[in-house]
């Protein structure tokens, strides 16, 4: 099985050539300036991450507008907008604007779409020398317990050059709590 896939970054939506994973995906949405991409994400929940630039979103016909605002992931907290599964959207770019699109197989359950904005966001270090790296929780049970998502967990890690990023070894491939639980992680 490849566990390892190079993803486009062509303008509109980019896909993985190749997704080992059974719960988890992940898309690449570049747009320019007043471009839209509309869509519905059917059995899925979508936390869409603004990279950089800025959009603004109208999902089941509520609109968040202004979204985003850093240039690039390395210049702080990202903005970001929670579609819940069974959601019609658009998405219109107000200046170029490269967005990830993690999503998780959902059941369509009433979950209101919501945005998450940077003070929402929890940074910190985890680790030490060779495994130090940079954490921003976006939408974790830990750090966000008031944002309901069914089955995605999502955040940004900055590792420094050579160092570990999941350190220790562990792996989740079974359900065998509180020693190891069964999900998948996706890296971009």
């Amino acid at each position: 099985m490849k566990y390892h896939s190079l993803l486009t970054s062509n303008p509109g939506v980019n896909s993985l050539p190749i997704n080992p994973c059974q719960l988890l995906d992940f898309n690449l949405l570049k747009l320019a300036a007043g471009e839209k991409h509309s869509a519905n994400s059917g059995e899925r929940e979508i936390l869409a991450v603004i990279l950089g630039g800025k959009a603004a979103f109208e999902i089941n016909g509520q609109r968040f507008e202004k979204v985003g605002g850093r240039p690039n992931v390395f210049a702080g907290k990202p903005h970001s907008v929670y579609i819940p599964a069974g959601a019609e959207y658009t998405i219109q770019a107000e200046g170029g604007v490269e967005i990830a699109l993690p999503s998780a197989a959902s059941d369509k359950d009433g979950i209101q779409p919501y945005m998450i904005s940077p003070d929402r966001v929890v940074e910190g270090i985890w680790g030490a020398a060779n495994f130090k790296r940079y954490f921003k929780q976006i939408l974790t049970t830990a750090s966000q317990p008031d944002l309901p998502a069914r089955r995605l967990i999502v955040g940004e890690t900055l590792t420094p050059s050579g160092n570990w990023s999941t350190y220790p070894p562990h792996k989740h491939q079974v359900d065998n709590l509180p020693r190891e639980a069964y999900h998948e992680e996706m890296y971009y």
